[in-house]
């Protein structure tokens, strides 16, 4: 999943961009952040097509994902969630 974030940032930013990686005892969060100004967007890539599966990937093996716009820079943040043991996906 890094490395579909990161693979975004250089394909389609077109910029450089930083990594930051939290863990608590719940959860590791992953983030990713650019200084581009496209739009995030998940594609439904034809399967023949090499591309388009990177934030589609994201949505099915992570626990929460989303976007941040910065509202004082140029640029946005992608980022996902993994809980440690079941702890973002249990009802407990």
């Amino acid at each position: 999943m890094v490395s579909e974030l990161a693979t975004n940032c250089v394909r389609h930013a077109n910029t450089d961009f930083t990594m930051t990686i939290e863990q608590t005892m719940r959860h590791v969060r992953v983030e990713i952040a650019d200084s581009g100004s496209g739009r995030v967007a998940t594609r439904r890539p034809d399967p023949t097509e090499l591309s388009g599966r990177g934030l589609r990937i994201i949505d099915r093996l992570s626990d929460t994902w989303g976007v941040t716009e910065h509202p004082d820079r140029a640029g946005k943040s992608v980022w996902f969630m993994v809980g440690l043991d079941g702890a973002l996906t249990s009802s407990g």
